[in-house]
């Protein structure tokens, strides 16, 4: 009698591991976690920080009622790369676009791609718009100055049009970005290669 209670239970024991055989173990999965959070937080193709955390830090900042600078950028006549050169060399224009601004700011600066060749840069704690339009000219600058060498024969020299707004007290985030994205339809729409400070 012992002995069919004891082959029961082991073969109980062998139907569960059986029925769990294949699952992602705890350590799996928390991996995998870990590796969807990073692809949320960074954009594939520019190597910043992603829209999700943008908009992340946002919530952050209208939460905390804390000043802060926005800069919303768009790469001259991107177009033309895609167009002429094909979207593999597009790509690369916008990842090495997003390496110089982000030597360019401190550690503390976000810097994310809001979609297309759009690119925030968002300073906290930020009040001063002096400070920021020439924070914007210091990025516009190092883009401008330096060609992309792309392949053995071709340089590819771009500019920036730069909308550029300090966060109002009690501004939603909305409005903030509106403000920002309308001095950067101005900038484009009178010449671009601009900083248009946020009225």
């Amino acid at each position: 009698m012992g002995r069919k209670i004891m082959d029961t239970f082991v073969s109980n024991e062998t139907s569960a591991g059986n029925k769990y055989r294949g699952l992602p173990s705890k350590r799996a999965l928390m991996l995998n976690n870990r590796e969807l959070k990073e692809k949320l937080a960074k954009d594939s193709v520019m190597k910043v920080s992603s829209r999700h955390e943008l908009e992340k830090q946002f919530k952050s900042i209208e939460v905390s009622k804390e000043p802060a600078g926005l800069l919303f950028i768009d790469i001259d006549n991107f177009k033309e790369v895609n167009d002429e050169f094909g979207h593999g060399v597009g790509d690369k224009v916008l990842e090495l676009v997003g390496e110089r601004i982000i030597n360019q700011v401190s550690k503390d600066i976000l810097v994310g791609r809001w979609g297309g060749d759009e690119i925030l840069v968002v300073f906290p704690k930020l009040e001063d718009a002096l400070v920021l339009e020439e924070r914007a000219n210091e990025i516009r600058n190092t883009i401008k100055s330096k060609p992309f060498k792309m392949g053995d024969a071709v340089l590819l020299s771009r500019t920036l049009s730069i909308g550029a707004a300090i966060k109002e007290a009690g501004e939603t985030t909305k409005d903030w970005l509106k403000r920002a994205d309308a001095s950067l339809y101005e900038a484009k729409e009178t010449g671009r290669d601009k900083v248009v400070m946020a009225k």
